[in-house]
């Protein structure tokens, strides 16, 4: 389903229906949201025990990473 279909179907549904739709793709980007906070708090973590990176493998990461 594309999302302007999906646009159409929320749309077409009735108003109590669209707020309860509302909350819960809020409530998605809550936890996405707290999924990435802790995500970052366990690398900064382990950079604050010396697991750090230089630039170059940093950028390395970085382009191997996008390639996917």
């Amino acid at each position: 389903m594309s999302l302007q279909q999906l646009k159409e179907e929320a749309a077409a549904l009735p108003h109590h229906q669209r707020l309860e739709l509302a909350a819960f793709l809020a409530d998605l980007d809550e936890q996405s949201e707290s999924d990435f906070q802790r995500a970052v708090a366990q690398r900064m973590k382990a950079m604050d025990s010396g697991n750090k990176v230089d630039s170059q493998q940093f950028e390395t990461e970085h382009l191997r990473r996008a390639k996917t």
